[in-house]
């Protein structure tokens, strides 16, 4: 017994004595970009590090983060293989879509023991929106064909594509740079590349349907929105890559707004004899709540947390509705002038331009207010230029530019086919 506790008496210091030691970790030291240093998206930033390790530096990672820890940028990696390490490099701020705001340029320095970090504050400024290009969609019914025409600038006129087939709308993602087309008995569904003229991808329509392949296509908050006329509504992420697919059995996607968190849905029965709003969580697919509605939604926007703003046309009514997402109640706030709406544009975050039966109107939501613009003038289509202040008219074949809110005659251009759309693609 005397001899077992002894042995047991000696384990523990056998334990001490086997375990192997640890190397500390890496040290790091920024030496530029300085603490809140301040930069434009785009800049290049200079980079000096100086690191070192007992053993050998594995990698150094250097990366831009936001204020969350989010990645904003590419990372750059280095391979060191020594126990000293000293940087003098660029760091390139490339995403070209990055607001203003605080961020974080992080340092990561480890050997196979042990991690080093270190961020370094940064102030940036985002960079100026500019108009790239306007995108009228023109559709030729006899032809069968669509034009998708480019204005620039300079107001120059360019065939953008020729597309086979009916149309549907259109719809711009400036931040991936995609022009959308929809037809919708026989005109196919593209995704195109808006600098090189390319088809990125593409839906085809199946032969001899009785009825519209396509409803409607919707861009907004970074998703890419399809309704189908079998009852489907897909999502897609920016890049083209579908994110979702939910069925409304009986019901199709008539108009659509998305608030990054719900879609709110005007759907109507395959019959067209009932109309609902359904709000659903888009990440799940789930219905949140439902509204049978006696009225027409010509189109529907957010404007506050959790409110979408509702313009129709109630038979000779029009009218504008405010939907309260979080109660689930829809009040009716202005009746408009008797007549009709065609289309609705909104132009700030609280302003609105409408094309009525007897004109052109302005709808302000902070103070409920209605002022007319033009008289006497009608559109189907509106486009707003929010960096030049260009409004875009079309009627028929005509498309006028009208400076805002000065109201100026800028351009006239005819068109050699019936305006159908009109997308406008920032660099942003």
């Amino acid at each position: 017994m005397r001899y077992l506790k002894f042995v047991f008496l000696l384990l523990p210091v056998f334990f001490v004595a086997c375990k192997e030691e640890l190397a500390p970790p890496p040290a790091i030291s920024v030496i530029s970009p300085a603490k809140n240093t301040s930069a434009n998206v785009g800049d290049t930033l200079k980079l000096r590090v100086l690191a070192t390790s007992e053993i050998k530096i594995k990698y150094v990672k250097i990366v831009l983060l936001n204020k969350n820890y989010m990645q904003e940028c590419p990372v750059q990696m280095y391979y060191p293989e020594s126990t000293k390490f000293d940087l003098s490099g660029e760091y390139v701020i490339s995403n070209e879509y990055l607001e203003t705001g605080s961020y974080f340029l992080y340092f990561e320095v480890a050997n196979d023991d042990a991690v080093s970090k270190a961020y370094v504050p940064l102030n940036l400024t985002e960079t100026n929106k500019t108009t790239k290009v306007v995108f009228v969609f023109c559709n030729n019914k006899n032809a069968n064909y669509v034009n998708i025409y480019k204005i620039d600038s300079s107001f120059s006129v360019n065939l953008f594509r020729n597309l086979a087939g009916d149309f549907s709308n259109g719809a711009v993602n400036s931040r991936n740079k995609i022009v959308y087309s929809a037809g919708r008995f026989k005109g196919n569904l593209f995704f195109l590349d808006a600098e090189h003229n390319e088809i990125l991808k593409q839906i085809n329509v199946p032969t001899n349907l009785p009825f519209p392949y396509f409803e409607i296509i919707y861009f907004n908050n970074k998703r890419f929105i399809v309704g189908y006329s079998d009852s489907r509504i897909e999502g897609y992420f920016g890049d083209g890559t579908l994110k979702f697919s939910y069925l409304f059995k009986d019901y199709r996607l008539y108009k659509v707004c998305y608030d990054g968190v719900y879609l709110t849905c005007v759907m109507k029965h395959f019959t067209g004899q009932s109309t609902f709003i359904y709000v659903v969580y888009e990440d799940f697919g789930t219905v949140k709540g439902n509204f049978f509605i006696n009225y027409d939604v010509v189109n529907l926007f957010s404007i506050e947390e959790n409110k979408n703003i509702l313009f129709c046309n109630n038979g000779n009514q029009p009218e504008i509705r405010v939907l309260d997402i979080y109660n689930m109640i829809i009040t009716k706030i202005k009746d408009l002038p008797l007549g009709k709406i065609f289309c609705v544009e909104q132009i700030s975050s609280s302003s609105f331009v409408f094309s009525h039966s007897d004109g052109i109107f302005l709808y302000n939501f902070e103070n409920n207010s209605v002022a007319e613009l033009i008289a006497a003038d009608t559109a189907s289509h509106i486009a707003f230029d929010n960096v030049n202040k260009f409004l875009f008219l079309s009627n028929a074949k005509t498309l006028k530019v009208v400076s805002f809110p000065a109201l100026g005659i800028v351009n006239t251009f005819e068109m050699p086919d019936t305006i159908k759309d009109i997308k406008i693609l920032y660099n942003k």
